[in-house]
């Protein structure tokens, strides 16, 4: 079996790990040695990586999308140049349609649709449950968090992060570095930085318990 390093010794690197255990051996996880937060994880030792020895083997980054994932962005390009092969993960749970493109580190975890003729650039996060719809391009280092919907022939500009449950449109394209809060809906292509994010749902001023009687008086 293909032996990889995980970059990240955080929740995401928590997160990722079962999924990436599935295809890879794992040989350990790395973080810079003044980033470095514990010692093991899942049993397998947490290496400086300013001392991770050279081998043939492969790499994930599994941290967060910090810095709009200039970091995620960096670290890719790190490893790289250290001379380790990125490595990918796609559910084996869910079919992989025809002419789908999915890029050197990238992850797409379970429960996601993912329509044909799609492109998935580098170095990209797809979390479970987003539906991409039909030739839709996800650039490099693009960040999608669960439930999201992206409807058929939009591109996600590079950098982009798109949070929770949030709706993007048909023939729309999504600039770069754009940030897309939870539960947003995009109806028109955006500008390059641009930021989005709807009104938090308002309090009710009655008390639950007041409320969930109300609602069977209701029935």
């Amino acid at each position: 079996m293909r032996e990889i390093v995980i970059y990240g010794d955080g929740a995401m690197a928590k997160t990722i790990y079962p999924y990436i255990a599935q295809n890879y051996k794992v040989k350990c996880f790395t973080v810079e040695r003044a980033y470095r937060t514990c010692s093991s994880m899942f049993g397998l030792p947490v290496c400086d990586l300013e001392t991770l020895p050279n081998g043939d083997f492969y790499f994930i980054i599994a941290i967060g999308y910090g810095e709009l994932n200039q970091l995620r962005e960096q670290y890719f390009a790190l490893m790289k140049k250290s001379g380790y092969k990125p490595g990918y993960f796609y559910c084996p749970e869910q079919k992989k349609m025809h002419h789908l493109e999915v890029g050197e580190g990238s992850i797409v975890l379970a429960k996601s649709s993912i329509h044909c003729g799609t492109k998935i650039g580098k170095n990209v996060f797809i979390s479970s449950g987003v539906n991409i719809g039909h030739c839709c391009t996800i650039e490099d280092n693009v960040w999608i968090n669960s439930g999201v919907t992206i409807a058929g022939n939009t591109t996600i500009g590079r950098n982009s992060i798109i949070c929770i449950n949030a709706t993007i449109g048909n023939d729309i394209v999504i600039g770069q570095s754009n940030f897309i809060g939870a539960g947003t809906l995009i109806t028109k292509s955006t500008q390059d930085f641009a930021c989005y994010a709807t009104e938090p749902t308002a309090q009710l001023p009655i008390p639950s318990t007041t409320f969930t009687k109300l609602s069977q008086r209701m029935r």
